[in-house]
This record gives C-alpha cells, sequence and structure tokens, in this order.
C-alpha cells in the first residue's frame, strides 16, 4: 500500500510539474496548446481531488510534504488555465469575477420609438430608476458617417437631466441573454453636448410623464428623438 501510494503522489508530482511547465511556456510564446485548455482544467481539479483523498489515507510526515508541493504547484497551473479560459471565453468574465464589471437588466416593458415610429432594434436596459442605457441590437449606432466616433452606446439620465454616448466596445459591453455585462470603464459616458470630447454641439431637452421619457438627439444623429414609453 505505501509503494502504491508513493507511486501515485509521485506520478501527480511529476504530471503538475509537466503540465505548469507545458502552460507557463506555450503561454509566454503566445502558441496555440496541442491539448484542450478545457481537458488540462480538468485534468488539474481531478489531481488535487485525489491528492486530498489519498492525504486522507495516511498522516505520513513524508506524504503530507508531497501533498504540499503537489498542490503548490497545482495553484499556479489553475491560476494560468483561469487566466486562458476567461481570454478564450471573453475578458469581460474575469472583470466581472474581480469586481471591475457588473451585470444590468433589461427592461421588455419599456418600448421603443424614435421619431414618433415603434423601434424594436434598441434594447433598452435599466441601470437603476433614473438611469437607462440604450443600444442598437445590431451594427448600426446612433450617429451618422459625420461623427468619427461610433457612438453606439446612449445613455439617459432623468435625475440629472443629461444624456451621454459611448462605444460599444467588447471590452466595455458584453450581452447575455437579457442581461448585460458593464465593465467600470463602460460606466464612464461622455455628454452628448460636450464637444470637446463627443464631437457634437448640442443642447439636450428631456421631458418626461409617468408613462414615457422623450429626448431629442442631434443632427447628426440618424433620429430626431428617442421615445422610451413604460
Amino acid at each position: 500500500m505505501k509503494t502504491v501510494f508513493n507511486t501515485i503522489l509521485t506520478s501527480l508530482l511529476v504530471f503538475s510539474i509537466f503540465i505548469s511547465f507545458l502552460l507557463v511556456t506555450d503561454y509566454l510564446k503566445n502558441d496555440l496548446i496541442v491539448i484542450p485548455i478545457w481537458l488540462l482544467f480538468l485534468l488539474i481539479i481531478l489531481q488535487i481531488v485525489l491528492v486530498v483523498i489519498l492525504g486522507l489515507i495516511t498522516f505520513k510526515r513524508k506524504n503530507i510534504i508531497l501533498i504540499f508541493i503537489t498542490l503548490l504547484l497545482s495553484l499556479p497551473t489553475l491560476a494560468i488555465l483561469y487566466y486562458t479560459i476567461t481570454d478564450q471565453v471573453h475578458p469581460m468574465i474575469r472583470k466581472y469575477i474581480n469586481g471591475n464589471a457588473k451585470i444590468i437588466n433589461k427592461n421588455k416593458n419599456i418600448t421603443v420609438f424614435t421619431d414618433s415610429i415603434l423601434n424594436s432594434s434598441i434594447e433598452v436596459y435599466q441601470m437603476n430608476l433614473n438611469k437607462y442605457v440604450l443600444i442598437h441590437n445590431d451594427s448600426k449606432g446612433f450617429f451618422n458617417d459625420s461623427i468619427s466616433n461610433n457612438w453606439s452606446v446612449i445613455y439617459i439620465n432623468t435625475k440629472e437631466n443629461w444624456v451621454g454616448v459611448q462605444d460599444y466596445c467588447p471590452s466595455y459591453y458584453v450581452k447575455i441573454n437579457d442581461k448585460l455585462m458593464q465593465s467600470d470603464m463602460g460606466e464612464k459616458f461622455v455628454p452628448i453636448g460636450f464637444e470637446i470630447k463627443s464631437g457634437i454641439n448640442h443642447e439636450t431637452i428631456i421631458t418626461h410623464t409617468d408613462s414615457s421619457l422623450t429626448t431629442n438627439l442631434p443632427k447628426e444623429a440618424i433620429y430626431n428623438t428617442i421615445e422610451l414609453r413604460y
């Protein structure tokens, strides 16, 4: 039993060293790893589970040392796998896990009208009672080609009575079903009338009632007005 136990632990130790070396070297070289990332992740998890189980069988000093070394080698491997997997799926996921992004719910009860015509291509995400984020569900933005920036996100703040714009950058926003994952940088909207940054000279007028909200848009926009009906 002792020989088998030590053989398994030694094999796990060698495996951990090999996988760590493989991942680190390939990661630094930015090469493709031959073994699928998800398979490596499962193998490392299995390795840690086996070490813990084997550690419960015996508490001899040298075995505890081997378990400790194996776990130490597994942790950096898991860290590399974590960054590799989140980079391949989407970097925003890592921002959310690290607390640098949040999720905003889509408000399905709001209907959008542009120039008094129903527009189903604009989605409304509500940050809170007074803050709305409007995004086209296609590649079309809100402004024509006369604007150098592709302002494709509109922010409306009814409490402070201003409208902002932002790029729909993949590092700022990610749509997940009826939710919007927004990074901390995605919250930094440029006031639409702040010409130095937005490139637009415009005076915003927001009117709202208990059942609707309407704001005007500058001449550079493809719409004259946007109305939200609750």
